[in-house]
């Protein structure tokens, strides 16, 4: 397993606040048609990922075997709502001075922190890509720390 040096973390975070630009511009329906194929892919490659997390974490097939469905679960759950989810929404405000606010939720650029894997994505914070030099291929979160 390939770590990350410490050091390479500016740069990643640098890469990410790069791409998160073209991922705002997706919008909340192209994010989730990305998610869409991200969820494809899991569920063609799910006997690698399987293995490989027992061979890394040294779970059994059973606990292993509900990492895939679960985090299937979480996207069939979101992309196909995101667009409602992220939708500005108007609601009284607390102070006298002003009627209504609007709030907007919209991708931030990365800034630190870290979380769950659906929560990186949906804010933006998350970048998914296939990296051909991972074993096999797979798919990788990087992550702003």
């Amino acid at each position: 397993m390939n770590w990350t040096d410490p050091s390479d973390i500016p740069g990643i975070v640098a890469q990410l606040a790069k791409a998160q630009p073209s991922w705002e511009r997706l919008g909340p329906e192209g994010r989730g048609q990305v998610l869409a194929r991200f969820a494809q892919w899991l569920i063609d490659n799910t006997g690698r990922i399987e293995a490989q997390l027992i061979a890394e974490t040294g779970k059994s097939k059973i606990d292993g075997g509900i990492e895939i469905p679960s985090i299937l679960a979480i996207i069939a759950y979101y992309a196909p709502k995101a667009a409602e989810f992220l939708a500005p929404e108007s609601r009284p405000r607390v102070l006298d001075c002003h009627e209504h606010q609007e709030d907007h939720r919209a991708p931030a650029a990365p800034q630190g922190g870290g979380g769950h894997l659906a929560v990186e994505l949906s804010c933006g914070t998350g970048l998914l890509g296939c990296d051909p030099s991972t074993v096999g291929g797979l798919f990788s979160l990087t992550q702003a720390v």
